[in-house]
């Protein structure tokens, strides 16, 4: 991957196209393993503190004791600490997720 196929593919370079396409009060959840590479953690937290500017309803979350691929794997586990946070996220938010959907 060269620098311009990078930028192009990086959501750290589109936050404002991604934040003008959404609601106002939508909300976003940046997630990342305490495994995964210094670097994947470090882009994981500028792309988290860049989208707060226009929705600061974001939030970056740790997930302790996994990297990214354990992540995908445990998601179906009802008790993996991110499905749990996922699931009170979306409960928390509904209100915006249906008027998304019905608009």
């Amino acid at each position: 991957m060269d620098k311009d196929s990078a930028i192009c593919n990086s959501p750290l370079f589109h936050r404002e196209s991604i934040a003008k396409n959404l609601c106002e009060d939508c909300r976003f959840l940046i997630c990342v393993g305490q495994y995964d590479s210094p670097e994947f953690i470090r882009q994981s937290s500028m792309f988290e503190e860049n989208l707060r500017e226009f929705h600061p309803g974001t939030e970056m979350f740790l997930v302790e004791g996994v990297d990214h691929f354990e992540i995908l794997e445990k998601l179906n586990d009802e008790q993996f600490v991110l499905t749990q946070k996922i699931l009170k996220f979306i409960t928390s938010n509904k209100h915006n997720f249906i008027r998304q959907v019905h608009v």
